[in-house]
């Protein structure tokens, strides 16, 4: 029979499997990385290791912002899992909501937009008092605009202007409404119809 610990230890490779099927990784590249990220497993049976996995991390971020994430999407893609995982072990830790808007971020601009929307809803709903759930949901608008959904982005910028009025990205929000969904060619002529109004306003 297994031991508790034991059963922990299985239970978080599963959940770093499940997060890399999540990631829509290629079975070779989930293999790999479970490897390379098994630490998380013993992390979360102990609070000593904590500070490791955070160093871990850390040496993964300082790898990655010397590169692009497209040119080494595993790199990109094993520091996710370990964001994500890090916010399992340490839901309650100050860094979990932040790390999960980082992967958030990473998760996007790999093209997964459908996942890094549900991680933002995550921070949403989980951590209501961090400092960036504004930006959680001006970035799912924008997400959402990136993916064409553009109900969708309307819908999420509405809901951000309406929650935080006082916000400093309030004004981009209100200003990509009403271009969504318009080409590159009808945003400049609704740009310039609206300099023009401005104008006669002025004017007048």
């Amino acid at each position: 029979m297994k031991s508790f610990v034991s059963l922990k230890q299985s239970f978080s490779r599963l959940s770093m499997q499940a997060n890399l099927y999540a990631l829509g990784l290629s079975k070779t590249c989930r293999y790999l990385w479970i490897a390379a990220c098994c630490v998380i497993a013993t992390a979360c049976n102990s609070q000593a290791n904590q500070e490791e996995l955070i160093q871990q991390i850390s040496n993964y971020e300082e790898r990655l912002s010397m590169i692009d994430i497209a040119s080494d999407s595993q790199l990109a893609d094993s520091l996710v899992v370990m964001y994500l995982d890090y916010a399992k072990c340490y839901d309650e830790d100050s860094l979990a909501p932040i790390y999960l808007f980082k992967a958030s971020d990473i998760v996007f601009n790999l093209g997964n937009t459908d996942r890094a929307i549900e991680i933002l809803d995550q921070i949403i709903n989980e951590y209501p008092s961090f400092e960036e759930i504004p930006l959680c949901y001006f970035s799912k608008g924008v997400i959402f605009e990136s993916a064409e959904r553009y109900d969708d982005a309307k819908i999420a910028l509405e809901d951000y202007i309406k929650n935080f009025p006082d916000h400093y990205m309030v004004s981009s929000a209100q200003a990509m409404i009403p271009m969504l969904g318009l080409s590159p060619d009808e945003q400049l002529e609704y740009i310039f119809e609206q300099q023009s109004n401005a104008s006669n306003l002025v004017q007048h």
